[in-house]
């Protein structure tokens, strides 16, 4: 005989392991290992192991004493447990199966080799005996008589076919059966007294016996013996039947004869005698069979006092109890004697009489069908009312009890209380139902995953994926993941199926079944799911979320890029401010040389385009002084239409979209005119090549609290929406997050400067507005600006402010850049003023606090070190309220012209100045004094 071959079966790898190591230095060979039941089953019928090593508790449906079990029914495998408990409930379940032992954990090598060798050999006398009984079968069926087995409390153990098809079964159905499953209860009573006799004399018993199987009298001799043990006690009955019905009747016909002849020779005494003896007999038997119904009485009522179900009787002819036994009090509150004659009114609620009465109904129509049992039953669960007016549910066994003549005249009844299980399976519905709803009605999507798909997924899961939940259930829900995130999402999976710890949530971007591209967030946890590992999820629609970080990303991007610009544009402007200064100073020395002369201008014309450049950086990062009035935004875009007309080439079609009459905003009609220009500049750029159609439109949109959380830099209420839309290249993502940057552009060298639309973008944060983007390569580009509408207001008109008569004053002029106060001082003194230049802001106030009535004007920086100029005009302003201050500043984030002028300073002038301006801003101010 080659190595013995074992299946363990355990969960936990560590013990496997160790189990292997032992049976492979004991020479048995392990051909292959399990963790569930459900696995040891099908590998036990695909390996075919000479012995299984089964853990009892294993995890799963199917522990491992159920696991043997079939494994044992199904191949006769011998399995030997595995236990680290000797638990006594698991020891008595161990001792009651198929097993052939058990080894506690831990266990000793020699201990494991004893066991599972005497689970072999077990396996081997079982074999041996099967054998036999198969050979003690095979001569039990060849022999003519009927033969059966039996305990010594009369339950059948065995029979062959011969005396089985008596009763319509097989041999094998009969064991566990008795006399009463076949026999009238006088005739099995009788045999039970029989068998008694029998076992309790030890000695064997003939006995000759008349009864009817499938509609045939039949005599049969019987041959009852005892069977002993090996030290002789009884420990059965063995039976053998001959059929005698023929030699029967002979006899029977010849006792005729006989009693005939005997009746002509003795005539009238003879008849007298026998009919002494009949009479005998007939008192005898029916004495005989009043005990035995009397005993039987006695035992059925004995039976029927126990029983925690309630057995009763109903007549069919009223429908009222005529038998109902004790138990009837636990069960409805009722003593037995109250339920007889009980109206079933008291009894049933309407819908219970209902189906009482259609039951029966039923039944008593199916009288005349043909195959049907006469002592068929009906089980069926119905509502009771209790003498305490509670409702009891209660389950009805049910069968006819019939009169003399076969026909249906009672019922016979068995009540079992089951308002207990009723009540469980009501909370279980309700329950289910309730976690049916959260799950269903939840905001959030879930679904629970195993083998690569959606086994379950709810409503939300559907929306956002855009399949069903049978498409869910056959699609991989890998193939829903975005091809770039696919890889990380389904190592998350992994990792969370194999139950490790992972952080709570995770996002990624899924693809739905329309194409379209959503961001999700998921969390979850793993799960066992009909017995399998699997992961309950839990999914978010984010996408709208991920749109508004984006959005807010770049808002908060261009605001620090134009805090940058800014802070640039004040170094560029003080700069500038010397070299245009210091120019116009340089070619008023230099009257006679025109070539010099020629120099010095494209000087300061360089100059003032470094001056434009600035201006634009700060529109751009919204530090550029503008005076707000109110514009029609109509007008406004209609003149642009007309000078845009003139300069786009006839290959673009302009075509405009004006949905409102007018439209009124509070802002600067030349920055909203830049906005116009620019926009549509560049859409002609995009068509430039290939042509196409430019569309300009105007209307009115009201943003509510939901379409304004699309803009974060927006408030809901009215706004007038500007659109320009071409049909061009259009941009990819990377191009549509940088277009608002200075600097940036996509177009040749000498083609721009890139400002265009961080200029635009800066004019639309200082109205208060917003701009978005929407652009695809080859579907074109739309740009949105949204400015807050103004209703029920006119156009401003813009007064031009008298300038007053040029006079000389005594001006202190105030900048920490010592060549600004040198350049300014000599510019004002060359404009015949009276100049005090000074670089500390606290010292100019001191000096001015000494003497405020020796200056006629104060101009000063915005920006400087200890105390700022508005903080030095308010004390100025404070000692001598009527002096006239200017404002000079490079940018301002804090104090704009409207605020300045509350303060009391007169104007702001922004840098670089040139020396006419900052004349006429002096001469006004003294004006206004």
């Amino acid at each position: 005989m080659g190595r013995v071959r074992v299946l363990i079966v355990d969960d936990d790898p560590v013990v496997v392991e160790s189990i292997r190591m032992t049976l492979e230095d004991l020479d048995y060979e392990v051909v292959a290992t399990a963790t569930s039941g459900a696995e040891a089953v099908h590998k036990t019928g695909e390996l075919g192991p000479d012995l299984v090593l089964m853990d009892i508790g294993l995890p799963g449906s199917l522990d491992g004493i159920e696991a043997a079990t079939r494994i044992h029914d199904e191949w006769k495998t011998p399995v030997v447990y595995l236990t680290a408990t000797a638990e006594e409930d698991l020891v008595e379940r161990a001792k009651i199966s198929c097993a052939q032992g058990y080894v506690l954990k831990p266990f000793r090598a020699d201990g494991l080799h004893t066991v599972l060798q005497m689970a072999l050999h077990r396996r081997v006398m079982e074999q041996q005996l099967e054998e036999s009984e198969s050979r003690y079968r095979t001569l039990l069926e060849a022999l003519p008589q009927r033969i059966f087995y039996k305990t010594c409390d009369s339950v059948y153990i065995s029979c062959n076919e011969r005396y089985a098809r008596d009763f319509d079964i097989t041999a094998h159905e009969i064991a566990g059966k008795t006399d009463e499953d076949f026999f009238p209860p006088e005739m099995a009573q009788a045999y039970r007294v029989c068998d008694e006799q029998v076992l309790a004399s030890g000695e064997t018993n003939t006995i000759e016996e008349k009864y009817t199987i499938r509609g045939e009298d039949l005599w049969v001799q019987t041959v009852k013996t005892p069977v002993r043990d090996e030290e002789g006690n009884v420990r059965g009955l063995l039976g053998m039947s001959w059929d005698i019905s023929l030699r029967k009747r002979a006899e029977e016909e010849l006792e005729r004869y006989r009693d005939d002849l005997e009746e002509r020779v003795r005539e009238k005494t003879a008849e007298l005698q026998r009919t002494n003896r009949r009479l005998e007999q007939e008192i005898a038997e029916r004495k005989r069979a009043e005990l035995e119904l009397r005993e039987r009485e006695k035992q059925y009522r004995l039976v029927a006092d126990q029983v925690s179900d309630n057995i009763w009787i109903l007549r069919l002819s009223d429908l009222k109890m005529e038998y109902s036994s004790p138990s009837v009090e636990k069960i409805l509150g009722y003593r037995p004697e109250e339920m007889l004659n009980l109206p079933t009114e008291r009894l049933l609620p309407p819908e219970s009489r209902e189906l009482i009465s259609r039951i029966i109904e039923e039944e008593v129509l199916n009288e005349g069908e043909s195959g049907l049992e006469p002592d068929r039953a009906r089980v069926f669960e119905l509502e009771q009312i209790r003498k305490d007016g509670q409702r009891a549910w209660t389950e009805i066994t049910a069968s006819f009890l019939r009169d003399e003549e076969g026909k249906p005249d009672r019922v016979l009844g068995v009540t079992r209380d089951v308002t207990e299980r009723k009540r469980a399976e009501e909370a279980l519905r309700a329950s289910e139902e309730k976690y049916r709803l959260v799950v269903e009605n939840t905001i959030d999507g879930v679904f629970i995953a195993q083998d690569g798909v959606m086994k379950f997924a709810n409503p939300v899961v559907s929306a956002i994926t855009g399949y069903g939940p049978e498409e869910l259930a056959r699609v991989p829900f890998s193939q829903i993941m975005h091809p770039e995130d696919r890889e990380r999402a389904m190592d998350v999976h992994r990792k969370r199926l194999a139950g490790e710890e992972l952080a709570a949530a995770y996002t990624f971007r899924v693809i739905a079944k329309g194409g379209e591209q959503k961001w999700v967030e998921v969390g979850g946890t793993s799960i066992t799911w009909e017995g399998r590992p699997a992961t309950l999820s839990f999914v978010r629609d984010i996408t709208e979320r991920k749109n508004l970080e984006s959005q807010l990303r770049e808002t908060q991007k261009m605001e620090a890029i134009g805090t940058l610009a800014g802070g640039i544009a004040h170094d560029f402007n003080n700069i500038l401010q010397i070299i245009l200064g210091y120019t116009e100073l340089a070619r008023q020395e230099t009257f006679e040389d025109d070539s010099l002369q020629a120099i010095l201008r494209e000087v300061i014309n360089a100059g003032k385009r470094g001056r434009d450049l600035a201006g634009k950086i700060l529109t751009f990062s919204r530090h550029a002084d503008q005076e707000a009035k109110n514009v029609e935004l109509v007008s406004i875009v209609r003149e642009a239409l007309q000078f845009l007309r003139a300069s786009l080439p006839t290959t673009i079609q302009l075509r405009e979209d004006l949905r409102v009459e007018s439209g009124m905003v509070s802002g600067d009609p030349t920055g909203i005119y830049q906005i116009l220009i620019n926009l549509c500049t560049n859409a002609g750029h995009a068509m430039i090549e290939h042509g196409g159609e430019l569309v300009v439109g105007l209307s009115q949109q009201d943003l509510d609290a939901d379409a304004a959380a699309l803009f974060p830099e927006l408030k809901p209420g009215a706004y007038l929406t500007l659109t320009v839309s071409d049909t061009g290249h259009g941009m990819d993502s990377s191009t549509r997050n940088r277009i608002f940057e200075p600097f940036f552009t996509t177009k040749g060298q000498g083609e721009g400067t890139g400002m265009g639309l961080s200029v635009v973008h800066g004019i639309v944060k200082a109205h208060g507005g917003a701009i978005r983007v929407e652009s695809e390569v080859g579907e074109g580009t739309t740009f949105l600006v949204l400015l807050p509408e103004l209703e029920g207001v006119a156009t401003s008109s813009v007064e031009e402010q008298p300038t007053g008569e040029v006079r000389p004053a005594r001006v202190l002029f105030v900048d920490d850049e010592k060549s600004l106060v040198k350049l300014h001082g000599q510019m004002l003194r060359r404009l015949g003023h009276e100049v005090t230049a000074l670089t500390n802001s606290q010292e100019a106030l001191e000096s001015f606090r000494q003497t405020p009535q020796d200056f006629d004007l104060v101009i000063t920086d915005m920006t400087m070190p200890g105390l700022t100029g508005t903080d030095m005009a308010k004390e100025m302003l404070r000692i001598r309220p009527e002096i006239p201050i200017l404002l000079c500043t490079g940018f301002s984030e804090s104090v704009d012209l409207e605020k300045a002028r509350e303060i009391g300073i007169r104007d702001m002038l922004m840098k670089p100045t040139m020396k006419g301006e900052l004349e006429k801003a002096i001469q006004q101010a003294l004006a206004g004094s």
